[in-house]
């Protein structure tokens, strides 16, 4: 194990997961376990267990599992680094340095006091804009009244205006700042006469704020016409990459920890954002105008699996759209596509239309199959031969990724519909798109778990066996953990014997740690060691009765019944009666 692994073990035993989580939810105590509702999903009756001696939550009801580190990650909709410090800071211990040489450490600690000053800047910068802006006499403060926002939308916000190139120098300066700690920022720069001044000059200002409440950048909406462009955000620095960042991101943490979120809107702009909330749809974000990124993608799954894309209703917009649906899709969300109006972008529907005509826009949104499938079409002139050839090409594609079979017909007789094609020569050139035979080729289906006895049994035995709660004889599921999930969680406690469930699921991906959360509630200090020995003796009976299977097979294949080997198979077979009957 390494250095930093061992560290997160120390940092686990010295936090209570009853007391983390009971700081954000209330929960009762039930035998040897603690419940609660589930923050993850709204429920009535509460689902969501946590195991005070293991040191791990499950809930029954969604599968979410975990340990304290997990919780507080899902829960703030922090990176897992970011959780880590929190539990760290509460438990007063110092985060390990990274191994490296002299050089190393005075680069980190060097980085490390960049982005406490630009952190400490942008706060400074966004309170000097917001009251500049607040002062209600300004060119700022016009446009946006004028847009309907009100005093309400800018302090939720945070909006600011800034009204010269050299205001906020001066306040800077005043408040301790020098111009390299607002270059470094991006909040100034010098130009050709070497007279330092603001950037965002002129422009009302949008601050960029992310999930722990940090400003990190900016973006700024120019007032009047010019020759630079509308809109400018802050350039990359040592805590803002727009690539990385989604707008408004700040503002789901609390929508989610109160109400839940069922599904996200991602716009192109701020000002899109701020309209949709004002409106009443306060889970909309912005990619602020940027190609969607795999690290944008994984921000919105911190906060919900489905999201709609609502991107502007011109040519451009419906090309950035498919350009980030399949990120989307890749990060495993949900995605359904907003259509909007011609030329219209989600801040002019919900400003001229309303609420409800922008909801209507939400219910009646496309799944992402069909999307693609309508701007394939839409591409293409199906009156022609080429246009149905290329549009059928183009179909096939697309429907080729779904998962099985049966949804790839569904969609072929669409297609046919349309092309005329016949259902034979559709099939045929699906299968040399995805490279499967023309019958078609149904994907893996998941592990469905098995409601047997002996199953039972070995998930028990199992889960008695990593928690160290009293089975013996592990070595009885030996023949009984095929390659898998439960092969891979023996292995590991084998290898690592004073692992237990909360370690364990450090060690593993977070895509087991439902699986692995449900194996660990089984019941061990419900059902006791009675159970356990009782699941030993079943999976004994069943070895023996697999052997005598296999022993009964070999006797019938030999050519010699009376050979001496072959009267040794008999008693065998006779012993192993003998026992199965005692272990019943």
């Amino acid at each position: 194990m390494t250095e930093f692994g061992e560290w997160i073990e120390k940092l686990l035993a010295a936090v209570d997961i009853v007391t983390v989580i009971g700081r954000y939810i209330p929960l009762a105590r039930k035998g040897r376990t603690w419940w609660g509702a589930c923050p993850f999903h709204h429920e009535k009756t509460p689902s969501f267990a946590v195991n005070e001696n293991e040191q791990f939550y499950h809930c029954f009801g969604c599968g979410e599992s975990g340990n304290a580190i997990t919780f507080i990650a899902k829960y703030e909709s922090v990176e897992r680094i970011d959780a880590i410090r929190m539990l760290a800071e509460e438990a007063r211990m110092e985060m390990p340095k990274l191994q490296g040489t002299d050089a190393d450490a005075a680069r980190t600690a060097k980085l490390k006091s960049q982005k406490d000053t630009v952190i400490k800047a942008n706060l400074e910068a966004a309170r000097f804009y917001h009251r500049a802006l607040m002062t209600r006499e300004n060119a700022g403060y016009k446009y946006l009244t004028g847009r309907g926002i009100g005093d309400d939308i800018i302090i939720k916000f945070g909006l600011g205006y800034s009204p010269d190139y050299n205001g906020l120098i001066s306040h800077m300066k005043r408040s301790g700042f020098t111009v390299e700690d607002m270059k470094l920022a991006g909040l100034a720069d010098t130009n050709s006469g070497g007279k330092d001044y603001d950037v965002f000059g002129g422009r009302v200002m949008v601050p960029i704020i992310n999930v722990m409440g940090e400003v990190v950048g900016f973006g700024g909406r120019v007032l009047e016409k010019t020759d630079f462009a509308k809109y400018r955000n802050t350039a990359n620095t040592v805590v803002f990459d727009k690539s990385k960042t989604l707008y408004a991101a700040n503002l789901l943490k609390k929508v989610k920890q109160e109400q839940g979120i069922d599904y996200l809107i991602l716009c192109e702009g701020y000002m899109d954002v701020i309209s949709l909330v004002k409106a009443g749809f306060k889970t909309a974000v912005a990619s602020m105008g940027t190609s969607l990124t795999v690290e944008q993608a994984k921000l919105i799954k911190r906060f919900s699996e489905s999201v709609y894309i609502s991107y502007d209703g011109d040519s451009a917009g419906k090309k950035a759209t498919l350009r980030g649906l399949d990120i989307l899709e890749d990060a495993g969300l949900t995605v359904r596509v907003i259509t909007l109006p011609e030329g219209l972008d989600p801040d002019d529907v919900v400003n001229k239309q309303g609420y409800d005509a922008y909801k209507r826009l939400i219910d009646t949104a496309l799944p992402l199959i069909e999307f693609k499938l309508k701007a394939a079409e839409s591409e293409n002139d199906l009156g022609t031969s080429e246009g149905r050839h290329k549009f059928a090409t183009a179909a096939l594609e697309i429907i080729a990724k779904l998962p099985t079979a049966v949804m790839q017909e569904e969609y072929i007789n669409k297609i046919r519909q349309k092309t005329r094609y016949s259902f034979e020569n559709m099939k045929a050139q699906l299968a040399a798109v995805s490279g499967a035979d023309a019958d078609g080729v149904e994907r893996a289906l998941a592990e469905v778990p098995q409601a047997n006895a002996v199953e039972k049994a070995v998930s028990f035995l199992l889960s008695a066996y990593i928690s160290g709660s009293g089975c013996e004889d592990a070595e009885v599921l030996e023949g009984f953990l095929e390659d898998g999930l439960k092969r891979e969680l023996y292995d590991y406690k084998r290898a690592h014997p004073g692992a237990n469930f909360a370690g364990i699921l450090e060690a593993f991906p977070e895509e087991a740690h439902a699986r692995i959360g449900l194996l660990a509630d089984t019941g061990f200090d419900e059902k006791g060691a009675d159970y356990a020995r009782g699941c030993v003796r079943l999976l004994k009976r069943e070895a023996l009765i697999k052997e005598n299977m296999a022993l009964s097979e070999e006797y019938a294949n030999s050519t010699d019944p009376a050979a001496r080997g072959n009267k040794n198979i008999l008693r065998r077979i006779a012993d192993n009666n003998t026992e199965i009957q005692r272990l019943k």
